[in-house]
């Protein structure tokens, strides 16, 4: 009798052993059910970096509600497959080979319900931040008052990342009678400037500047400056 109802008991713990992993798992599974489908807008990565070759990359959007996508800034080297999605999608990223220096695009994502969110990709190149050249030969150039052209200099290896280098004038007057530095453009050889001729007889000078910000090809890594000047001294008329 006593043998019997240990058997009992044991038979009884059994069963409630059971059912106590039964209901745990079924919570469980309906946590993970949950979590994947109530999302209003999340990926499974915000930051990726690309290799520096021609590719494709797959982008998981998980969201609750439809949902449309776009560059941030207009760029001519990364397509995506798709502009808009239902709920939980997949996007395609493709990006072109860079010959150059690291470059960064940004994927901006807005739901329905307007919940907004940005994926930021950085593809590798070629060129290293640390082997990049932008140098203008001529740092300092002085030119009489009738010239209106000047022809620089310019070493550089960022032929192909010209349209992202950025210039600066500034001038050495705080309120200058005009911006007498008219245009600034530059290809891979030379830096070419506009100017107008100088009316007065007193010599006015400024700083052209050019600039290239380069992101770094690792999660949180900061971004790099390239930078070069030259200044200008325009004598006055005699």
């Amino acid at each position: 009798m006593k043998q019997f109802t240990i058997m009992i008991r044991r038979k009884y713990l059994y069963h409630s052993l059971l059912l106590i992993i039964s209901t745990f798992s079924f919570i469980l599974t309906s946590c993970e059910k949950d979590f994947e489908w109530e999302l209003p807008l999340a990926f499974t990565q915000k930051n990726l970096i690309l290799s520096s070759g021609t590719g494709t990359t797959h982008i998981l959007v998980y969201a609750t509600k439809n949902w449309n996508a776009h560059f941030v800034e207009k760029v001519d080297w990364a397509s995506i497959d798709r502009l808009s999605g239902k709920e939980n999608s997949e996007i395609i990223f493709s990006y072109a080979a860079n010959y150059g220096v690291n470059r960064k695009v940004q994927l901006a994502f807005e739901t329905e319900e307007h919940l907004r969110d940005t994926i930021t990709l950085v593809q590798s190149g070629e060129i290293s931040s640390s082997d990049a050249r932008l140098i203008i030969n001529e740092q300092t150039v002085e030119t009489p008052a009738s010239t209106t052209t000047l022809d620089l200099e310019l070493d550089t290896n960022l032929k192909y990342d010209l349209y992202r280098i950025k210039y600066l004038v500034t001038y050495s007057s705080e309120n200058p009678e005009e911006n007498w530095i008219e245009e600034v453009s530059y290809d891979s050889e030379k830096l070419h400037i506009k100017l107008a001729a100088n009316p007065t007889y007193e010599p006015r000078s400024a700083q052209v500047r050019l600039a290239i910000s380069i992101p770094a090809n690792t999660i949180n890594g900061g971004q790099k400056v390239v930078t070069t000047s030259t200044t200008i001294t325009q004598l006055g008329k005699e």
